[in-house]
């Protein structure tokens, strides 16, 4: 559920668990900005990941962004997602900046590792 107030209690009664977004007053564009970004990751192809892929590798672990970073952590629980950080990770600064990676992405870098020996 997309709400401007997700700590709102109701929400863990009735079960659902809410997506939060910005909103001073009745300005609820952040929620329209977030449908449109949600529709655009949803319409993205193979090639599409795999370049934005590239481009957040190339950028570097220290100039993520949370969305990044959630994207990477995201692709990289899927085996296409683990293939193309493979593809395009090169070097150690990924492991080397370990300070910004949670428990979960090490894992799931680990795993990325595991699937590219496979290939």
């Amino acid at each position: 559920m997309l709400t401007h107030q997700p700590e709102d209690e109701k929400w863990s009664h009735l079960g659902i668990v809410p997506i939060g977004y910005p909103a001073t007053g009745d300005d609820h564009s952040a929620m329209v900005l977030a449908l449109r970004a949600w529709d655009s990751r949803a319409r993205m192809g193979q090639m599409d990941h795999l370049a934005r892929m590239r481009e957040l590798v190339e950028a570097g672990p220290m100039l993520m962004t949370p969305i990044d970073f959630d994207y990477i952590t995201d692709r990289l629980q899927t085996v296409e997602g683990a293939r193309d950080f493979t593809q395009v990770a090169s070097g150690h600064d990924w492991l080397a900046c370990s300070q910004v990676f949670t428990a979960g992405l090490l894992w799931a870098l680990m795993g990325a590792v595991v699937v590219a020996q496979m290939r």
